[in-house]
């Protein structure tokens, strides 16, 4: 399921044996730039449905953080710069079995959309993948991995 106007993504990825449903979602900017999440998708969106639930920043509010936070009990989030809450981490890791997903907003990587200061991101937290649409605070839709770009 993808919808960029929301900025929510669903991965599979998961270990040989275990795989994982994660939820990524950022640049909501509810309710700034729409007021709700689109009611089909919201249907979609129930508690226990996915393992893990990944926030990639400006979520805005603490109503659309408690409802992401309802979804899963393993639940990630890192600052946007419209985040109501400023105590949320720049930059986090998260591990699933043995893969390390690198989780941040992306408006502090200058310049934006750069792959070169992506990778530099991606070995600082010596991660398998950074999540950078993961890094929403762009335009680029895609998935930033061992230092390559797949879009």
């Amino acid at each position: 399921v993808s919808t960029q106007s929301t900025g929510i993504s669903s991965l599979i990825f998961g270990p040989k044996k275990e795989m994982v449903l994660v939820l990524v979602v950022g640049d909501l900017h509810i309710p700034h730039r729409v007021h709700e999440i689109p009611a089909q998708l919201k249907k979609l969106l129930v508690p226990n449905k996915v393992q893990a639930v990944l926030c990639t920043g400006n979520i805005c509010t603490k109503e659309s953080t408690d409802f992401l936070r309802n979804l899963s009990s393993d639940f990630h989030v890192v600052k946007g710069e419209f985040d109501e809450n400023t105590t949320y981490p720049e930059e986090k890791v998260v591990s699933f079995g043995q893969v390390k997903i690198g989780l941040c907003h992306g408006h502090q990587v200058t310049p934006w959309d750069d792959q070169e200061a992506l990778s530099i991101l991606l070995r600082k937290l010596d991660v398998d993948v950074l999540s950078k649409i993961l890094c929403c605070h762009s335009e680029l839709f895609g998935i930033l991995q061992c230092n390559f770009f797949y879009g």
